[in-house]
Order: C-alpha cells, then structure tokens, then sequence
C-alpha cells in the first residue's frame, strides 16, 4: 500500500498534523483522540441515540445495514480530514485513521468477515489517481487483519454531489452489483466509504451485498451527514435528527 517512493518522501519531508501543527503525521495519535470524542452513535435511520451505533430495534427491519459507524459528523476536524483524503495527502490520512476507523467496530470473528469499499466513480478515481474509499477499507483490514476483497461493482459514472436526497435514492438503486459466487455467503461484510451524506448509496450497496448472501452489513466512514436519519425517514417514514451521544 505505500511505495518506496512515498516512504522516502515521508522521510525526507515528514507531514505536519493538520490539527495541531506537530511533525509526523496528517492526523496525529492525540488529535485523533479528540477528533473520535465526537463519534456519532446514532441509528442511522431514525437518528435516535442508541448505545452502540447500530440500528434501533424498531427501525431494524427498515435498513439492510446493522450499522453505520462515524467518526464524526462531516463539520470542522473531520471536514478538513476528508479533503486532505481525496485532495492531498491521501494515503497517508487512510494510515492515520485507520486505527480510530477500525475502534469503531465490535469484535467479530476474522473467518467471517469481509472489509470492502463503496467504489467512487470512476472519473473521479481516474482524476485522483486513486479510490479514496479503496485506501481506507484497505488501511483497516489491515488494522484489524480482517480479509479485504472488491465486492461491489459501480455502474455508470453519475455524480450524487449536489443531487436532491429523493434523487440520490432513485439513483443509487440501480447504481451497484455484487460479484458472484460464494464469496459472501454467510459472511459479515465492512463497507467502507469516506463521507456517508444521505446514506442512499450505503444503503443500496447494502441491499446488493445481503441479495448476494452477505449476513449482515455494517457501513464504516470517517463521516456522515447530520441530516442521514432525515433523508431516511423520508423514504421509511421514520423522522428525526441526528443527535451525539
């Protein structure tokens, strides 16, 4: 994951934290800590605080995710952080969060667990040179020393920046398919994506992964919109707000 090229310029030019200006990291340890003080520990449909993150028991049957675990909401710290992801300093911002992305999660059993990306589409991959998505799943399978493998494929190139939630819905279902074969039957997959805004494409990927036999699916970002539970809502019927625990 980090070439010899990359390490050398580490080396030479070590990056300063983002957060606090000391030289080592894009995000150091400390500053992670505090960052990780705002996680979010919400059902992602309805937005009600529960105590683990996962979906609560009344909205459980609405969603094909568990979970959608966060660092944070998608404001100040972490905002900064994603843009660091996807417009500089990329894999090194996957290596320093991988620790804090992967603390997120409850202990499973490494046999039957999958990390795996929501792919990015595919101009903004080729412009970057890289699926900012792709580095951070592979960053906490590391972390975890959890199985990685591309499961999920990305049919066309539309964008869902700016798109209204309704379209974002509309757009997503058809938006992913998974790889055949036995790959995922009966196992727990990790979904990895950089910012989960409305949830509408998680949420797809997610109803694609159980179709083809994943057991469950939990969503892992380093944010998430502080309206998810709303744009939920309007699709389920369930209402409310993001609230921090």
């Amino acid at each position: 994951m980090t070439t010899l090229l990359e390490k050398i310029l580490t080396f030479l030019a070590p990056h300063d934290c983002i957060f606090c200006g000391n030289e080592g990291n894009v995000a150091c340890a400390a500053c992670m800590t505090d960052v990780v003080d705002e996680a979010v520990y919400a059902c992602h449909v309805c937005s009600l605080p529960t105590v683990t993150g996962q979906a609560c028991v009344d909205c459980r049957s609405k969603t094909s995710l568990e979970a959608i675990f966060a660092l944070g909401l998608h404001e100040a710290e972490l905002r900064r952080l994603v843009a660091e992801l996807k417009f500089a300093h990329a894999r090194q911002v996957a290596r320093d969060v991988a620790f804090s992305l992967a603390d997120l999660l409850p202990v499973m059993e490494h046999g039957t667990v999958v990390v795996t990306y929501l792919p990015t589409s595919y101009t903004r991959a080729r412009e970057r040179g890289f699926d900012q998505a792709e580095l951070l799943a592979r960053a906490v399978a590391e972390q975890r020393h959890l199985s990685f493998n591309r499961l999920l494929h990305r049919h066309g190139d539309a964008r869902q920046v700016g798109s209204r939630r309704t379209d974002r819905f509309d757009q997503a279902r058809t938006m992913f398919s998974a790889r055949s074969g036995p790959l995922l039957a009966g196992k727990t997959v990790i979904l990895v994506d950089d910012v989960v805004t409305t949830g509408a494409s998680m949420e797809a990927a997610g109803n694609v992964l159980r179709a083809a036999g994943a057991e469950c699916v939990f969503g892992l970002a380093l944010a998430r919109g502080s309206k998810i539970g709303k744009s939920y809502g309007k699709q389920t019927g369930v209402r409310g707000i993001i609230r921090r625990s």
